[in-house]
Parts: structure tokens; C-alpha cells; sequence
């Protein structure tokens, strides 16, 4: 006999899909088997009991703002660091500080570009990496004013590192 007014849908950890109610109400329905067509998606409304008003717990129409849990694995590094780990494959990148140029040791890391920004996230320089180039990649930065700088190295998965490296 009550009018429901269904608001916001939300993916639950438990593969279930679960839905507010517009301007609030002391449950939520849920839809068991969200995958699912028609009937067989099992909706059922008032499943989850949140509180009344009398309880303080009165669930108020919308959902709070959490992570997608279901990403997947990231299957790359990514972070800022002064000298990448052995399980980068042996990148490392010196002198740092830095005043005319900076050396890549690239180790077996296929290397497909290289891009430098700073720290307002304006990028200064960009450039493409022949894969097969087997030695140390020197880059010229005696162009650049000193101040802190990332070094963005991106390989030919498209995973990346970020280095921080200060230019004197």
C-alpha cells in the first residue's frame, strides 16, 4: 500500500546490486542475482532492514561513495620513488640531483616513452623509446629551470613509474 520511489543502485561486494529509496526509508531492496534477465534477477524490495527514525539509523536515500572492488589484479608498478626496486626489472635513474643531464638505467625494462612534468603536472618533455636500445638512456635536462621534477616511465605494457628527480 506504500509508494516506493527508488533511487540510487549500488554494487555490493557480495555481487548483489542493491537500491535506495528517494527521500529515505527504513529499508533497501536488493537485487540478488543483478546478471541476471527479467524474474530470474530474484529483486526484492524492503530485503535489508537499516533502522527507523526511532533508532537514529534511518537510512536517508543515498549511498556513501565507496571503491569498485572489482578492478581486478593491477598487474604493474605504480608510485614515486628515488630509485625503482629489483622487481622493476633493475630501473634506476642517476645522478640525483641532477645539473646537465640524467642517465636511465633501464635494466631489462622495455621502455616505450619517457615523459618529464613538473610539479604542477605541465609536461616539459616528452619522448618515444626504441625498445631494442640496450644500453643506458641519457636525457639532456640542462634546459630545464632547477626545481623538483617526475619522470614518468612508461613501458611497452603500458604500466608506469614515477621517479621524483631534482634538477639543481
Amino acid at each position: 500500500g506504500n509508494q516506493t520511489w527508488f533511487f540510487q543502485m549500488k554494487n555490493g561486494i557480495d555481487n548483489k546490486t542493491y537500491v535506495s529509496c528517494y527521500g529515505g526509508n527504513s529499508y533497501i531492496h536488493v537485487i540478488n542475482q543483478p546478471d541476471s534477465l527479467g524474474i530470474a534477477c530474484d529483486f526484492v524490495q524492503k530485503q535489508l532492514y537499516v533502522g527507523s527514525v526511532y533508532t537514529g539509523h534511518f537510512q536517508r536515500g543515498s549511498f556513501p561513495n565507496t571503491p569498485n572492488y572489482k578492478l581486478g589484479a593491477i598487474n604493474c608498478n605504480v608510485g614515486m620513488e628515488n630509485k625503482l626496486t629489483d622487481s622493476n626489472k633493475g630501473l634506476n635513474v642517476y645522478p640525483n640531483p641532477a645539473s646537465t643531464e640524467i642517465t636511465i638505467n633501464k635494466g631489462q625494462l622495455a621502455i616505450k616513452t619517457i615523459e618529464v612534468t613538473n610539479v604542477l603536472g605541465q609536461t616539459v618533455f616528452i619522448q618515444q623509446i626504441n625498445h631494442s636500445i640496450i644500453q643506458p638512456i641519457q636525457l639532456d635536462v640542462s634546459h630545464l629551470a632547477p626545481q623538483i621534477y617526475l619522470l614518468k616511465i612508461t613501458d611497452e605494457n603500458g604500466c608506469q613509474q614515477t621517479i621524483k628527480f631534482v634538477k639543481e
